[in-house]
């Protein structure tokens, strides 16, 4: 039976830091075993693997990870751990939303800069790119230890402001080394596109709402997601919904109606005839199909 829990609600044992906004993790091994294993993440995310190995699945999608690999994931984002090793050794760290906006505040650095089109990827550091990100995480570990003051507060600012610069310049830097390419203007409307259609900020359901946003027409706009895709807007738009109302559904914390205005439901009634139009099921059925497995 595969169990599934949001982070938020998961009791988290042998981590070196945790409070209701920052969790800070070198023992993955015995972490993981008083966690479920399917875990809706809330928070950001960022793991560096310095020893061992270990095969995770993020939104279905397999990454085997070993000594040197940097992972990030966004909000909103299924994670699955399928295999970790008994000797494995991270600096990992998690970041709720209202604390990462606070801590970064003053200096405008915002995390989704980290991943501009997706929402996780996995790179390699190099020596010294390893070096600066356990450092600034030994320190913001030694902070978060000492008693709160308006100096340690600030302090606790640009430590962390400085980590994620760092963890950014390596997802960066990766993306330089890329074979670059000239991408055309259909290609450059349509990374657009998917990146506001995985933006669970912001969704939208109908094919117009989204080529007002990229200032183009409606039948324009289906042109180049067919021709690029093989599929029809309307049809990416529909598969993207329905799977993050599976995610949201998994997570027995939500109501339907709160999971209904996660997606930009007008009300309940209309998410349930929009998820039983595509699945075939209501969302209440499906939930207690998947609770049963």
């Amino acid at each position: 039976m595969t169990t599934f829990h949001s982070s938020s609600t998961v009791s988290f044992d042998n981590v070196e830091y945790r409070d209701n906004a920052i969790c800070l993790v070198s023992n993955v091994a015995q972490m993981l075993k008083n966690i479920p294993q399917a875990i809706l993440m809330e928070e950001y995310v960022v793991v560096l693997v310095l020893k061992g190995h270990a095969t995770i699945q993020v939104e279905g999608e397999e990454f085997q990870l070993s000594p040197g690999h940097l992972f990030i994931c966004l909000p909103q984002v299924l994670l699955k751990h399928a295999m970790v090793s008994m000797d494995i050794e991270v600096r990992g760290f998690s970041v709720s939303r209202a604390k990462a906006e606070e801590l970064l505040n003053d200096t405008g650095l915002k995390w989704n800069f980290i991943l501009s089109t997706k929402k996780y990827d996995l790179v390699q550091v190099n020596q010294k790119q390893k070096e600066i990100i356990c450092l600034y995480y030994d320190l913001l570990r030694n902070l978060l230890q000492e008693p709160s003051t308006p100096l340690t507060r600030k302090s606790l600012r640009h430590i962390f402001s400085a980590l994620v610069y760092a963890v950014s310049e390596v997802f960066q830097q990766a993306e330089q080394e890329q074979p670059a390419r000239a991408f055309t203007s259909a290609e450059n409307i349509f990374q657009r596109f998917s990146t506001m259609l995985k933006d669970p900020t912001q969704p939208l359901r109908n094919v117009s709402g989204y080529a007002e946003r990229l200032n183009i027409t409606p039948k324009y706009f289906s042109m180049i997601c067919k021709e690029l895709s093989g599929q029809t807007a309307k049809a990416l738009i529909i598969e993207e919904t329905i799977k993050r109302a599976k995610i949201l559904l998994r997570n027995q914390s939500l109501s339907v109606k709160q999971v209904a205005d996660c997606l930009g439901f007008q009300n309940q009634s209309h998410f349930g005839t929009y998820f039983h139009r595509h699945m075939g099921l209501s969302p209440q059925q499906f939930r207690r199909a998947k609770g049963n497995e």
